[in-house]
């Protein structure tokens, strides 16, 4: 990473995703954050996607992207298909961290993110989408700013995750 002076490796021991997704951004030093996850590929012009809406007449506190998945088999396609809008013949999950585009006063604004300190907090992403929500920020969706999540469960993993969801 010598070339790239501008990326930092935070190692951290702790079990509160959220936590670490504040610590990661506590890091950071510009004005918008961009979220990923883990097991996602971003699309080559991910980041340009987002960027472009910057230079628009309304001056968004929020950005969400597309997520979409690559499943191996019928588990994960079916594992896959929980996280869609059917009500919308969506073949994508919106809104998501997973991506997503901030300006750092928003996440402040926010509190940022949700955090336990047993770990218990399994789904904080979908808290802070619910603080969104709830808030007054602006905010809107740019369909082309894509990235896959690529699933990799076996049926033992996939009811492991149905049931830390539940």
């Amino acid at each position: 990473f010598a070339k790239y002076n501008n990326i930092k490796i935070i190692n951290r021991i702790g079990l509160c995703r959220g936590a670490g997704r504040n610590e990661g951004i506590q890091h950071s030093k510009n004005e918008y954050i961009a979220l990923i996850d883990a097991g996602i590929i971003p699309d080559k012009d991910w980041l340009y996607n987002f960027v472009k809406n910057l230079n628009t007449e309304i001056n968004y506190d929020i950005i969400f992207g597309s997520v979409y998945f690559i499943a191996n088999n019928i588990f994960e396609e079916s594992y896959a298909s929980t996280f869609f809008d059917k009500a919308k013949k969506r073949d994508y999950i919106i809104p998501s961290v997973a991506s997503m585009f901030m300006k750092r006063s928003a996440w402040k604004y926010l509190g940022g993110f949700p955090e336990s300190i047993d770990g218990s907090y399994v789904v904080e992403d979908l808290r802070f989408i619910n603080l969104i929500n709830d808030s007054n920020l602006s905010k809107v969706f740019e369909p082309k700013a894509k990235v896959k999540w690529i699933i990799d469960l076996s049926l033992k993993k996939i009811f492991k995750r149905f049931f830390n969801n539940s």
